[in-house]
Formats: C-alpha cells, sequence, structure tokens
C-alpha cells in the first residue's frame, strides 16, 4: 500500500514524491498536482553530503527474481489481519504503535447515495444521522457523551460521512483500558444493524438535515448541479447528490428511510477497519462477538454497475454565476470500462505507467504556468477514477477572460504534443529516479507511521478491491516494473487517455465576464483547430544541479548547554545565533524548523505599510540567488524541503522542514533567505496582473461583502485596516516590499532558531557553521514596539441583505478588557468547552435550528490583555431572529450559573489526553519551544496537569459573569437579498458607501471606539 506524505501527516492509498500526489489505485490514478503558479516553487533545495541516515530495505536480485517468478496475483501486507466473517461481513486489523494508547476503527458500509430510489433522495446520508439519535443498545446521545467523557471529542473523533457510493463510521478511542475498546466495536456493531429510527427522533433530525442542505448552498453547489448532469449522464451519479432534496428530507416517509436501512446496511457490503495500538487477536475476537450474529438476507438486492454516456463528439458548455470570483476551464476525457478488482501485477505495473505520465505531465504543465508569457495562471492534469467504471484524463486552469481562447489552445495542444510524440528519455529517467527515491526515503519512516496512515488505503481495498500490498512490497514491485517500463508504454497510455472525442469542455466565470469570453461554439471550433495541427516535439531543459555555487565563509558554534526541562539542547554561534535542538523519535526521516524575531511590521510606519503589506510573499517567486523563478522551481522539484519566510505585525520568522538527505539544502535555503532574496520587476508585475481579475470580482461574493463590511466598522479607526482589493494592489511597490524584507532580515542575530525532529547532532554542528554561524549580524536589537489599541468598543449591528440562496449567516461576539493569567486562560477554554455543548444541544438537537455552532472563546495576551467570545452559524433566514435570542437565553442562563458540569469534567479529560498526544509529536514542541522567545510564554511543560485539574465549576461560573455580560458586543447577519430585486455588481469604489448603508451602531455605547493608545489606557 502506497502513502502519501504531505508535511508531518502520512495519507494512505496514494504516495507523493518531488511534492506529487499519485497513487497505484484504480481509484486515485493521480490525485492531482495542484501546480498554481504562485506556490509551484516555494521549496529549494539541493542534496545532502555526509549525512547520517539509516539504512532502507533495497530490491535484492534475489527478491526482484522472487517476484518475477511469482504468479500474477499481488502479494498481501503481512501485518495486516484479515478475514470475512460467515455472514459475509469483511475486516482487516493492524496493530500500530502511533500514536501510543489510541486506535482508529472504522465501520465501512457499501452504500451511499446512488443506492436510492427516487423516494429516497438523502436518505443514505439521513440514516447516517439517525445512527447518532438512538440504537438499541445505545439511547439518544450516548454515544456522544461516552466518546467525550473518555477524552475525545464529537466531530474530530467520532463522526461519519455519506458519499455516492459508501458511508463511513469514524470513532477514535483509548486502548490502555480493555473496557472502553470492547465499548467502541459495541457501537459500530448497533450503527450496523441496530439503529431504532425513533418516529420523533426522524421529525427533529429533519430540520437538522435540512439545516446541513442549506449550508452547502452556495455558488459551488449551483455551478455543480449544472456540471454533474453533463459530466455523469447516463447514471445516478448525475441526480443522486448525497445531501438529498428538500423536499425528501422535508416530507420523505419514515417507511421509506427504514427499508433504505434494512435493505443495504447488511453484512456483506460492510466492513470493519480497526488500526491501533492494540492486541489485533483481541480485536478479532471483539469483531466476531458482535458482528458475527448480524443475519444476512436470503435474497439479496443488487445494484446493476453505473456507465457513463459516451459521446461520440465533445461536449462544451458555457456555465456562469454572479458570485463566482474567477475564471475555470476543464477538460475530461472519459474512458469508461468494466468495473475490475486491483489485484494483479499487471495492473500494478500500468499504474506505475500512470504514475510516472502523471508526474511528467505536471512537470511540463508547472514549467508552462511560470512562464510569464503563459495565457494561464494555474493549471492541474492527470488522470482520476471518477466512479468505479470511468477512469478520466482531465486537466483543469485558471485563465484571465483576455486568455480564455489562447488557454484552451495551449493546454490542448500540450495533450496532443504528448499524444503524437510521447515524452523524453531525460523525463522518464528523472521521472523513474524520484519514484524510486521517494520509497526509499519513505521506508525510513515506516515505522512511525501513524494509524490514519493506513485507514484509507484499507477502506480502499474493501471499497473498490484496491490492493494492500505493504510500502516494502511496493518497493520491490515498482523496482521491478520501472527496469521494463519503456517510452512507449507512456505514450500509448496517453493515447488511450486522449486520443478521442469522449471528453467533456466546461468554463465557468462571472456572470459578469459573459460578453468577454468565447461561447460554445467557438471552444469547439478550438478543439477542433488544435485536433487538425501538428506538434512539435518539446525540447529538454537544462538541469540545474546545484543550489549555491560557493560555500559562505563558515562560523563556528562557541558554547552548547542542555536544557534539561525539554530534553533539548542550547548552542550559540559565533555570529551570536540562539539555536535549540531537540532530537526526537516520533517521526522518523523528518525534521522540522522555526526561526523567529521580535520586529515585524510594528516597526515600519503606516505609509510602508499600505505599499507592502498585500505583495510581501511576491519575493518568494522571484528566484533565490544565482537562480531565477523557473530554474529553482526546476531544481526544488526533485528535493523534499521548505523554507519559507514571513512578516507578521509584531515578528518576522521562517518556517519550514526537510528529510535527512535533503537537510543540506534547506540550511543552504535557509542562508540565501537571510542574503540573498531577488528582485524581479517583470515577475513582480506579472504577479499583480495575476491577482488583479480576482481582486476586481472579489466583492461578487455576497459573503465577502459582509466579511469585509465587518472588518471595515470593527476596526475602522486603523490605519492599516484595509481590504485587499484593486486600489491596494496597485499601491503594491516592490522597491518598498524589498526594503522591508531586506530590514526584517539584516540581522540573524537576533533571531532564535529551533530544530525538531530526527536530528543527528553532529550533522547540524557542521551545517550550522557552515549556513547560519555564517549569517551577517548586526548589534542592533529589535524592540517590541506595540501599535496603538483599536480595538472595537461599542455595541454594533451589522445587518446586510446580499445573495440568492435561502441562507442566512449569523455572527455573534462579545469582547472588552480582560487580566491575562495562565489560570484565566484554562478556564476560557473551559468555559468555551460548556457554551459550544449548550449550543449544540440547544440550537441543533432541540430545536433543529442549524447544522452545526461554532464557537471561540479567546483571551488575548498580548499586545493588549482583552476577550473575545464569537458565536457563528447559518441557518433559515426566516429563523434568525428566534436563534438569536436562544443564544442570549444561554448566555443568561450562564451567567446565572446553570453550567453543566460534566462538561467541564469532559472538557479537563479532553484537555490532558490531547496534550498526552501533543508531547509525541514534532510539531507541538516546535511551536512550545518557540513560544518561549515571544511574549507569549507558555507554561512549563510540567505545570499542564495541575493547571487543568485546577479548573474549577465556580471559576467558570465567575467567568461566565465577567465575560458574558457587557457592553461590546457585535451582531452580523447576512439575509438573502428580497425576491423580485437584482443582485448589486460592487466595483471597489462603491463598497464604502455600502458598508455605510448596511451598519447601524449604538452611538450611546460606541463612544470608546475611539483610538486608545495603551498610555490611555
Amino acid at each position: 500500500m502506497l502513502l502519501s506524505f504531505s508535511n508531518d501527516k502520512c495519507v494512505l492509498n496514494s504516495h507523493a514524491y518531488n511534492g506529487l500526489y499519485v497513487s497505484k489505485t484504480r481509484f486515485l490514478s493521480a490525485k492531482l498536482l495542484l501546480i498554481f503558479c504562485l506556490c509551484a516553487f516555494l521549496f529549494a533545495c539541493e542534496s545532502a553530503k555526509n549525512v547520517t541516515t539509516a539504512s532502507v530495505p533495497v530490491a535484492s536480485d534475489t527478491s526482484i527474481r522472487a517476484v518475477q517468478q511469482l504468479s500474477n496475483v499481488l502479494p498481501v501486507d503481512e501485518n495486516i489481519v484479515k478475514g470475512t466473517l460467515g455472514n459475509g461481513l469483511n475486516y482487516l486489523i493492524r496493530e500500530n504503535a502511533k500514536p501510543e494508547n489510541f486506535a482508529e476503527l472504522r465501520l465501512v458500509v457499501k452504500t451511499g447515495s446512488i443506492f436510492e430510489d427516487d423516494s429516497q433522495q438523502g436518505f443514505a446520508h439521513f440514516a447516517e444521522h439517525m445512527a447518532f439519535n438512538g440504537t438499541q443498545d445505545f439511547q439518544e446521545q450516548e454515544i456522544i457523551e461516552f466518546v467525550e467523557s473518555i477524552g475525545m471529542r464529537f466531530g474530530a473523533h467520532l463522526n461519519a460521512s455519506t458519499s455516492f457510493d459508501n458511508t463511513i463510521y469514524k470513532l477514535r478511542v483509548p486502548t490502555d483500558n480493555p473496557e472502553l475498546i470492547e465499548k467502541a466495536i459495541h457501537i459500530l456493531e448497533n450503527w450496523a444493524h441496530k439503529v431504532t429510527f425513533d418516529p420523533t427522533a426522524i421529525d427533529q433530525e429533519r430540520g437538522v438535515v435540512l439545516e446541513e442542505w442549506r449550508s452547502r448552498k452556495g455558488v459551488g453547489e449551483r455551478i455543480a448541479k449544472q456540471q454533474w448532469p453533463v459530466m455523469f449522464a447516463g447514471t445516478n451519479y448525475a441526480s443522486r447528490l448525497p445531501i438529498g432534496t428538500q423536499e425528501i428530507i422535508t416530507f420523505g416517509k419514515h417507511e421509506d428511510l427504514i427499508r433504505f436501512y434494512n435493505t443495504w446496511y447488511r453484512p456483506d457490503l460492510m466492513s470493519v477497519v480497526a488500526v491501533g495500538d492494540f492486541d489485533a487477536a483481541v480485536i478479532q475476537g471483539l469483531i466476531e462477538k458482535y458482528f458475527g450474529d448480524i443475519k444476512r438476507p436470503k435474497t439479496p438486492v443488487v445494484v446493476p454497475a453505473q456507465y457513463l454516456d459516451v459521446y461520440d463528439s465533445a461536449v462544451f458548455n458555457v456555465f456562469t454565476d454572479e458570485e463566482l470570483s474567477g475564471i475555470t476551464l476543464s477538460s475530461s476525457w472519459r474512458n469508461t470500462k468494466p468495473f475490475a478488482a486491483f489485484t494483479t501485477q499487471t495492473q500494478y505495473k500500468q499504474q506505475v505507467i500512470k504514475n510516472l505520465l502523471n508526474g511528467v505531465l505536471s512537470k511540463r504543465l508547472s514549467d508552462l504556468a511560470l512562464d510569464t508569457s503563459s495565457p494561464f495562471t494555474g493549471a492541474l492534469i492527470g488522470s482520476n477514477q471518477t466512479i468505479p467504471t470511468s477512469e478520466e484524463f482531465f486537466f483543469r486552469a485558471s485563465v484571465e477572460p483576455e486568455q480564455t481562447k489562447a488557454a484552451f489552445t495551449r493546454l490542448l495542444t500540450e495533450v496532443k504534443r504528448v499524444v503524437d510524440h510521447g515524452i523524453s528519455e531525460q523525463e522518464l529517467a528523472t521521472e523513474k529516479r524520484l519514484y524510486l527515491e521517494w520509497f526509499e526515503s519513505a521506508l525510513e519512516s515506516q515505522n512511525t507511521l501513524s494509524h490514519s496512515a493506513y485507514l484509507g488505503g484499507y477502506v480502499e481495498y474493501f471499497l473498490n478491491e484496491g490492493p494492500i500490498t505493504s510500502l516494502a512490497q511496493d518497493y520491490v514491485l515498482s523496482k521491478v516494473f520501472i527496469d521494463e517500463i519503456i517510452l512507449a508504454d507512456l505514450q500509448a497510455q496517453m493515447i488511450e487517455w486522449a486520443a478521442h472525442q469522449n471528453a467533456v469542455v466546461f468554463l465557468t466565470a462571472p456572470t459578469n465576464m459573459l460578453s468577454e469570453l468565447p461561447n460554445e461554439d467557438e471552444l469547439a471550433q478550438i478543439w477542433q483547430q488544435v485536433q487538425s495541427v501538428p506538434t512539435q516535439v518539446l525540447a529538454d531543459k537544462e538541469q540545474v544541479s546545484v543550489l549555491m555555487r560557493e560555500l559562505p565563509k563558515a562560523g563556528s558554534v562557541l558554547s552548547k548547554r542542555r536544557i534539561e526541562k525539554w530534553d533539548a539542547h542550547e548552542w550559540v554561534l559565533s555570529n551570536g545565533i540562539k539555536i535549540i535542538l531537540k532530537p526526537t523519535p516520533f517521526k522518523e526521516n523528518a525534521i522540522q524548523f522555526a526561526a523567529i524575531s521580535d520586529g515585524g511590521y510594528a516597526l515600519v510606519d503606516d505609509e510602508t505599510y499600505l505599499r507592502s503589506f498585500g505583495l510581501m510573499n511576491s519575493l518568494d517567486f522571484m528566484g533565490l540567488g544565482e537562480l531565477n523563478t523557473e530554474q529553482l522551481a526546476q531544481f526544488s522539484r526533485e528535493k523534499r524541503f521548505s523554507v519559507n519566510p514571513n512578516i507578521s505585525t509584531y515578528s518576522e520568522s521562517m518556517r519550514g522542514g526537510s528529510n535527512k538527505e535533503d537537510l543540506m539544502y534547506m540550511m543552504q535555503s535557509i542562508y540565501l533567505r537571510f542574503t540573498a532574496p531577488v528582485k524581479d520587476l517583470e515577475r513582480f508585475e506579472w504577479l499583480k496582473e495575476t491577482y488583479r481579475p480576482q481582486l476586481e470580482n472579489k466583492y461578487n461574493s455576497s459573503s465577502a461583502q459582509f466579511y469585509a463590511a465587518i472588518q471595515s466598522k470593527t476596526q475602522s479607526d486603523n490605519p492599516r485596516n484595509v481590504e485587499f482589493d484593486v486600489g491596494m494592489l496597485d499601491q503594491q511597490n516592490l522597491d518598498t516590499i524589498y526594503t522591508v524584507y531586506k530590514q526584517r532580515f539584516a540581522n540573524s542575530s537576533d533571531f532564535t532558531f529551533i530544530f525538531v525532529g530526527d536530528i543527528n547532532l553532529d550533522d547540524m554542528d557542521a551545517y550550522l557553521s557552515t549556513y547560519v554561524a555564517s549569517l551577517p549580524t548586526t548589534s542592533v536589537k529589535d524592540p517590541r514596539n506595540k501599535l496603538p489599541d483599536y480595538a472595537l468598543r461599542g455595541d454594533y449591528q451589522i445587518h446586510m441583505e446580499k445573495g440568492t440562496e435561502d441562507k442566512a449567516t449569523v455572527i455573534m461576539s462579545l469582547f472588552g478588557d480582560a487580566v491575562w493569567t495562565y489560570q484565566n486562560q484554562m478556564t476560557m477554554s473551559a468555559l468555551n468547552a460548556a457554551l459550544e455543548k449548550d449550543l449544540r444541544l440547544r440550537l441543533r438537537e432541540d430545536l433543529a435550528g442549524v447544522y452545526s455552532v461554532s464557537v471561540r472563546a479567546r483571551l488575548s495576551r498580548w499586545p493588549y490583555e482583552n476577550y473575545s467570545i464569537n458565536v457563528s452559524f447559518t441557518c433559515d433566514p426566516q429563523r434568525v431572529d428566534e436563534l438569536y435570542e436562544e443564544v442570549n437565553a444561554i448566555f443568561a442562563s450562564f451567567v446565572d450559573g446553570n453550567i453543566d458540569e460534566q462538561a467541564i469534567d469532559n472538557f479537563k479529560t479532553q484537555a490532558k489526553t490531547s496534550r498526552e498526544k501533543n508531547l509525541k509529536e514534532n510539531g507541538f514542541w516546535l511551536n512550545y519551544m518557540l513560544n518561549h522567545y515571544t511574549p507569549f510564554m507558555p507554561l512549563p511543560i510540567d505545570d499542564y496537569k495541575a493547571l487543568v485539574d485546577s479548573v474549577t465549576l465556580a471559576a467558570v461560573k465567575e467567568a461566565a459573569k465577567q465575560y458574558l455580560v457587557t457592553d461590546n458586543r457585535l451582531y452580523a447577519t447576512l439575509k438573502p437579498q428580497p425576491s423580485g430585486s437584482e443582485l448589486d455588481e460592487l466595483n471597489n469604489a462603491e463598497f464604502d458607501a455600502v458598508v455605510a448603508d448596511v451598519v447601524e451602531v449604538d452611538e450611546a455605547n460606541a463612544s470608546d471606539a475611539k483610538v486608545k493608545t495603551h498610555a490611555e489606557k
């Protein structure tokens, strides 16, 4: 089973090498490379030398011959316990050590919305909801209460999802108590066949499901409803969106819902997947105990396979919407074929061919997107299994109005070029090398993979009969097949993908741009023209092999001491830079770093800020050192590391990471980011024009107008509170940006560097001496300069009517001054948890008025001590006032002392459980140690548990009285435009007038909304 690494996570069933996401399975054959040019070259690196590395399994001659002599059947990972009960229920179990004392459980049901009949549209999803509303062995809310009482959270660790063809129930549970893991398996069994479907509960849940349906309403849903009948013509996928229809959700019959559950929730369509820190034999026994007696129907209903309509010629569609802000162009070639389980080595080899081809195509489009003369600004290209019987090859691109025809022509030409000529020897050799290098790197970290790394692949195995080979088996198989694969194999695959007319082309755009776009006939004409024009072979580009030609004059490590409380090391370099290093065993072959210094935009004047803040990151896209943009992108694709500088209000920083092999390149990039950023005016102007079309249409979206109105009024006195619109885009100045960047990163001795992960201290001594101790420094230490306090004071209401969807957005905020202490911060977090539970129970469970409600209570420490409590949700516009009053009633009830003590106890358990897990993660330690060198000094590690235990119900009640009674409030609503009126199309100049029209301020309570300096406070 191939693995996909992204930052510090690993996702099963696909794998990533060189930043490319590809998959060996039929259903994720190209986990799509996003190559938007604005982020295509954020990684710059160089190959490591003299770095200590762990040994990895390699494909010996013996193992390769063994594979060649095997039958065509794929091997199975020997660490998996798999089987099928007598009733047909499947199970897959894997013992895994990370994270310790936890397990991830899944109940996978091979049914979804395409299994519904006309009277059941939405009932696959509705049945999933009812599983949380009472079963034969667990009363309503009992499962949620159990999970939250053992340190887990509803939503994050207890959840479910329904798609077109599957429903998956998710549960995380501690494994240090055998009773808990047994109860968790018991819950899965109840979901499988014991949901009670109480009539009252069904009718009560209609409102919740309806609000979930409403929450999904918007421009994305409107476009999908236009595209999917074309894309999935001939199948239920075209008309069976999992959320269902408003009519069936509201009025559907109970018996139709129960009939769906009884028909499709059956053991032969189910699998239990368990990965965790447990004894696999115990889990197997529990599955047999709880699931073995579920009855299998004598005459199960069979669902016929779904096959897409075949188009004799390409189909072209142009779709517009008032709220779109950009133009997207896509083409999908569909290859319909019978479903076939992925079980043979022949299939595996073909998937490797697809992966290699997808990698080459992605690189070609990435290079093209970086060209300042390119007609498109970003693109995706690859293959994907859309439904079990159809594979698509596609591209999707972001384009500008006047470049739409040119972009379509160029993208079609690039596809045809590979159909006509294939790829080059150099491209294939490079891709083969990267493919195997990814496996070699991944094998080094396989012993520290998390439970979630395996889940996706095991679910895929059950749903679509994908492979469940091990990483080592994958490496051996891939090495064998890569040696056999030739150029003709990739060209043949490209011909199969795209040398036919069964294709669908979509152009989506803002309504106000329709007159500037080609119509369907013009798109068809371009399609035909490209087919008839011969293409030329693409010339290979010169390969860039080094990031730095000359090494800097090295410094040294002056002193070393151990920090016992962190189990870390503090080094001071010859130029004064402080280094913190924490070697950890948490994730093999992964290193993270961060560096931070006081300063930031607080040290520049307002005019300089306004001329630089919007495009400060443009320097990331202009090359580095001696390499220009294209060279850096080409070089970095073959490396696995990142270095990302950032300037915020009060600090400048760098963050990134690498594997051990590319650690030297990360260190070189750190040096160059400090000393050799590139200033490229042509690239800068190109970036500005790339941003311009979307900024011109920024306020097409009603939600964008709404949140801009809130920001404008809540920070109205702040001269730096500006929307990044076309006017601000034009003010951005490259000279100013470059000057600010150089000033902020001029004195490296003002920085503290933190390195965490699979670190070899001897290697770090050499790298730090060469690339960090050599950084230029000054004797000036930047101050922590506080900007004036522009915090909102007063009672504000913002009510806007924009958009067409029958959906309201509600935001309620309480805020004011507060005293920050560790104790107060923890008490505020407990108050947040209690509010979140009560609001969910009241607004969702009792009133069925919302799908979810967000609660964010924050106590700020720096630069000014204050607090805010924000509540937000979407709902029926007709129920806004009702639900607003209900939230206020909950606030009043809390002030009166009516707070659930169990919610506080659950919070304390969850906080300690979360901290236990965090202590074994690199990301936690990186941020924890970094904050010791900021104004946000965290609590000592050993004091955390005692602080959590010190939280009392009485303290939370006092906090409610302090924070929930205030004259400082914000109440904001967004409702749809009244029927019969037209949507306003705003330009930037008109926006201020709109904001003024929609805001009502209680002036008597808003007198404090003026600027308060720290001295005045």
